[in-house]
């Protein structure tokens, strides 16, 4: 049966089924939770937060807990960020109906090549039936990036069927589009992955105050450093240092922002002497591996993203060279004087060049906002554990008795 699916649709399925089991189990196997736990962050804003709050009030005790602190739950979503989930929950309905009734038209027609045609059409619908349930049942003040991640992958199938079209379309003046309402619904449902897309890029990462500090939406951009606070879209495109670019002096103090809570030595040591207890004996004794281990668990996630970042960067960095060649060789054929093209192969060679120029735009762009986040996760793992291995020296110093 996997072989008769559509090569096209078979990441979509296992995406769709990988999302659909992790959102059905409630709770993640131990084996399993030992493998995902280097890919968690050990800090989350809201606790940042009420760290922060906590350390106002005990400003003169030298050692501060860490509270039991509850994830925020859906009843404290803004009006705002209800319409957003129900709007997403609504657009991946009006999918879902859609490609259910193209499967079932394929499935009552004899004209259609029934097998593939159906596949074609009931995965996106399943895939759609999630981006609906998902929202709608579990609405999040933060982006859903479970669905961002269905969305792109939706996004590239599309494109990926409409460009194949096009490229038969002008070499074999094959009309591969079909009937006029198929050629309406691809469009449609690029114009849907787009809104829903720009729904979630335009979703800000965290609301300040959630976890009772007194962060007001004022202070963002003004007072405290937006980066945990600022959409998706302007995260991944770092458009929130646009405005200390934008600063025509930075010579006083409040011309730079505060750090960001999730930046903070109190917050980031307390949560890092939290963490070290599952780690250390009663005695409390430091051993090397235990150190390493602790290390390892509060700061795995930026680890793992800066070589996995630097591996990308590095193969991308190749994509330049091989697309130039591959452009080359086309152009060359076209102009070959020994044996010059058809008009069929003609068009072959030209589409092929300009397909080349679009993936090697691509993969440039890919290779600078890979090395971006490459930069921003090894600054951040630095003085993470710049501030915690500092404020444990010094705290080991002060314990200290002669």
């Amino acid at each position: 049966m996997w072989s008769q699916l559509p090569v096209l649709e078979r990441p979509l399925l296992v995406l769709v089924a990988l999302l659909t089991i992790r959102q059905l189990v409630p709770t993640i196997p131990q084996p399993i939770k030992r493998i995902t736990r280097p890919f968690r962050t050990y800090l989350k804003v809201y606790e940042a937060e009420e760290l922060l709050k906590e350390d106002e009030k005990h400003a003169t005790t030298n050692k501060l807990q860490v509270p039991e602190l509850p994830t925020p739950h859906a009843s404290l979503i803004n009006r705002k960020g209800l319409v957003r989930n129900y709007a997403l929950a609504s657009l991946g309905l009006l999918q879902t109906l859609i490609w259910t009734s193209f499967a079932a038209y394929i499935l009552a027609s004899t004209k259609w090549q029934r097998e593939r045609a159906f596949w074609k059409a009931i995965i996106p619908a399943i895939s759609w039936l999630y981006a609906t349930l998902k929202p709608a049942l579990k609405p999040r003040r933060k982006p859903h990036y479970d669905l961002f991640a269905l969305y792109l992958v939706l996004a590239v199938l599309s494109l990926l069927r409409i460009g194949s079209a096009a490229f038969l379309l002008y070499v074999s003046q094959v009309d591969d589009f079909g009937s006029p309402l198929y050629k309406f619904n691809l469009v449609l449902n690029l114009v849907v992955i787009g809104t829903c897309l720009g729904i979630t890029l335009t979703t800000n990462l965290a609301e300040p105050g959630l976890g009772g500090a007194p962060i007001s939406r004022a202070d963002i951009g003004t007072k405290i450093s937006p980066e945990d606070y600022t959409t998706l879209w302007k995260w991944l495109t770092f458009a929130w240092v646009t405005p200390v670019t934008q600063q025509t002096s930075l010579s006083n103090e409040d011309d730079v922002w505060e750090l960001s809570p999730l930046m903070r030595t109190r917050a980031i040591y307390t949560k890092y002497t939290e963490v070290g207890k599952s780690f250390y004996g009663p005695d409390g004794k430091v051993t090397a591996k235990s150190f390493f281990w602790h290390w390892w668990a509060c700061n795995s996630l930026d680890i793992i993203l800066q070589f996995v970042l630097s591996m990308v960067s590095l193969l991308l960095e190749f994509s330049g060279p091989l697309f130039l060649k591959l452009i080359l060789d086309s152009i060359s054929k076209l102009s070959s004087s020994t044996r010059p093209p058809t008009p069929s192969e003609a068009r072959n060679l030209r589409a092929k060049a300009l397909l080349y120029a679009f993936l090697a735009l691509v993969c440039s762009l890919s290779k600078t906002a890979t090395d971006m986040h490459h930069l921003y996760y090894g600054r951040r793992g630095a003085n993470r554990t710049r501030n915690e291995i500092m404020m444990a020296i010094y705290e080991k110093a002060l314990r200290r008795r002669e």
